[in-house]
């Protein structure tokens, strides 16, 4: 559309949306300067370019500091006007991605509440957890410290045909452990068994088991394993029976370093959760710091990430943006041997 005044500009901009605007600085009834600071915020999503004779240089930089992103010298130049077009188009592409990728964290994908993640692996993952969900199948999960398997097992009971059922938990570190695994097998009735760290259960716990998984049991186990506790397993620790009594289905749940996309997202959500706690009021991570945090091993998976952002939120003060020097030295190691040689040995030495 073209227009020959600043008033029938402004007329134009109030009824529709245009990406591109080619302006001249000298209008009958107005500057073109004028009209960039006076509708700056109706042009906000526009590109404009403006036009200008030889002797007002001057006057197209002062425009450039206003909010036009390229000026065209006079006589117009056909080649000279493609070109800025083109990076016109291009800068559009950028600003429309970037809104996108903004709003993938700030409004990120929460499977059924409760899991943050859009990445494959994580897609993956809850394929696996609406599959395996309602069918009576043992399931082993498998996963790194702080993977979320705890998370996962309460999710897949709770979608479950016994979600109103018992949810008993088992941990094989516990004391008494075959006391306790003898009680557990009576509560659980037509429910749920969790066994955390599972392939660390003791001879007589797991002899346990075996019995009452013999005795046509009612009852779903879900356990998990970290992969060291599956070297018990291979090397005989562990009865191979039982094993694969309690591993029908199997899953691999994925390391926070092999799925680098869900980390601005999971930040975003654990400083809401943090603000809340602590009674801040962060909003966002500037860009370095948040490609520090995607440069980072993470060998304690997203509960150290969890643990990260609420420990900035509670020891940095009040800030809107938090920056990449706010973050711990800690995370500019980048490998799994650096990361943890020098990661602290209690929460009181994160910074």
């Amino acid at each position: 559309k073209m227009v020959d005044s600043i008033e029938n500009a402004v007329h134009a901009i109030n009824h529709d949306h245009y990406y591109i605007i080619l302006l001249d600085l000298i209008l009958p009834d107005g500057n073109g300067i004028d009209f960039i600071t006076d509708y700056k915020d109706q042009c906000s999503d526009s590109v404009i370019i403006v036009l200008t004779g030889q002797s007002s240089t001057d006057s197209a930089m002062k425009a450039i500091e206003a909010g036009a992103k390229d000026y065209i010298v006079k006589p117009l130049s056909q080649d000279r006007l493609k070109i800025s077009l083109l990076n016109a188009t291009e800068h559009l592409n950028l600003v429309r991605q970037a809104r996108i990728e903004e709003d993938k964290i700030s409004k990120p994908y929460i499977f059924k509440e409760k899991i943050v993640g859009g990445s494959p692996e994580m897609k993956d993952l809850y394929t696996f957890i609406e599959n395996s969900a309602p069918s009576n199948k043992n399931i082993m999960l498998c996963g790194e410290s702080g993977t979320g398997k705890s998370m996962v097992t309460r999710m897949i009971h709770d979608l479950s045909p016994r979600k109103d059922k018992p949810f008993i938990k088992l941990n094989s570190a516990d004391f008494e452990i075959s006391a306790k695994t003898a009680v557990a097998l009576k509560e659980v009735k037509d429910g749920t068994l969790y066994i955390k760290n599972a392939l660390a259960l003791p001879e007589k716990a797991q002899n346990q088991l075996q019995i009452a998984l013999d005795d046509d049991a009612d009852f779903c186990v879900i356990g998990t394993c970290s992969p060291a506790d599956f070297k018990n397993f291979m090397n005989g620790y562990f009865d191979d029976g039982l094993y694969h009594k309690i591993s029908a289905l199997n899953y691999e749940l994925p390391p926070l370093r092999s799925r680098m996309s869900d980390i601005p997202a999971l930040a975003i959500y654990f400083l809401a959760q943090a603000n809340k706690s602590h009674n801040k009021s962060f909003k966002k991570f500037d860009n370095g710091a948040f490609n520090l945090l995607q440069e980072y091993y993470w060998p304690g998976n997203v509960r150290e990430l969890k643990n990260w952002v609420e420990s900035i939120c509670v020891l940095q003060p009040n800030a809107e943006v938090i920056t990449q020097d706010m973050l711990p030295p800690l995370l500019s190691y980048r490998d799994e041997e650096a990361a943890l040689h020098a990661r602290p040995r209690h929460r009181g030495d994160a910074r």
